[in-house]
């Protein structure tokens, strides 16, 4: 007996004998694929937004800092320049002298023998060793009326260099050349004389804190 096999199926309507086609899964893949990207966008996004929005945060912060430091730095330069004008004033005061001691002490040292005619303080600023420095200078007149002139003149010549509240600042003192003469005066006895002392005072040197770092 002869069987007879008869298709009912077109030949496009057969199916794959596969349990899933390949097709299939390659729009399964795509489409999972398309998800996960589409998911990276988004959390991407998200991320970028919210750093936009710290750095706007953080920009806008500096700013505030910024303008604060320049204004911190603007506060310290001019302190800065006070201070070095304060120094400066503080520098030239300290290398001043006051005078008060050394005219007390020198009311101490004249003898009463010598009358005094003129004194005069001189002040000058020059560089000692490249620092400035103020030099300080006394110029003493009189008349001597005592027996022994010279010796009165010299006695006051010697107490200025060692008598307390010069001995400390005097650098010199000497009689001018030729200011040791007669007294000229219509009352001076023949034994009187007239003379100049000039003094040196050591120099004072300026030194501020500003110069000395």
């Amino acid at each position: 007996m002869n069987n007879l096999r008869v298709d009912v199926l077109l030949e496009t309507e057969r199916r794959s004998t596969s349990p899933v086609s390949l097709k299939f899964l390659a729009r399964i893949v795509g489409g999972a694929a398309a998800s996960i990207v589409a998911v990276v966008i988004v959390v991407l996004f998200i991320r970028a937004q919210q750093a936009k929005k710290e750095l706007g945060a953080l920009q806008t912060e500096w700013a505030k800092t910024e303008k604060q430091h320049q204004k911190v730095q603007k506060y310290q330069t001019a302190f800065r320049n006070d201070k070095a004008i304060f120094d400066e004033i503080e520098g030239w005061r300290a290398c001043r002298m006051s005078w008060r001691e050394q005219l007390d002490a020198f009311q101490q040292i004249v003898p009463d023998t010598i009358q005094l005619t003129a004194l005069r303080i001189g002040e000058s600023l020059q560089l000692v060793d490249d620092t400035a420095a103020l030099l300080f200078s006394m110029d003493i007149a009189g008349r001597a009326r005592g027996t022994a002139p010279r010796q009165d003149v010299s006695n006051l010549e010697r107490r200025l260099l060692r008598s307390p509240g010069f001995v400390e600042v005097v650098e010199s003192a000497e009689v001018r050349p030729g200011s040791f003469t007669k007294d000229p005066a219509p009352d001076a006895e023949p034994h009187h004389r007239v003379f100049a002392i000039g003094v040196k005072f050591k120099p004072r040197e300026f030194v501020s804190e500003t110069a000395g770092r």
